[in-house]
């Protein structure tokens, strides 16, 4: 099993928790994801500019190396990269879908204060 899957089904299953939480506490919820989201962005931020930082590297490399060692540099950059497109994927659509369920609950939230009212 490689990571991208690792990652995905962990991701997968913490949305589905965070449903679950989001349906039988909503302000907890809210509290909860407002801080992750947070955190989830700056994880975000560092594993985008290691990426970035690794393909630079790799270029400002690359015209002082011969052809062969060219490929072997490029395979190792390539190796220590972060995201995938898979996992850049996986993340927003996490990150669109948390949203949406903080949407949800205070929409519910405002119907039920106007059926009260």
């Amino acid at each position: 099993m490689d990571a991208d899957t690792l990652v995905t089904g962990l991701i997968v299953a913490a949305a589905g928790g965070l449903s679950i939480l989001a349906y039988r506490r909503p302000t907890v919820f809210n509290e909860l994801w407002r801080r992750v989201r947070v955190w989830l962005l700056l994880a975000l931020l560092a594993t985008i500019l290691w990426d970035w930082a690794t393909i630079v590297t790799y270029l400002v490399l690359k015209p002082y190396l011969s052809e062969s060692a060219a490929e072997a540099a490029r395979d190792a950059a390539q190796g220590v990269r972060i995201l995938t497109w898979t996992l850049d994927f996986v993340l927003i659509g996490f990150m669109a879908y948390m949203e949406l369920l903080r949407w949800l609950i205070k929409l519910l939230a405002e119907s039920e204060s106007k059926d009260k009212s």
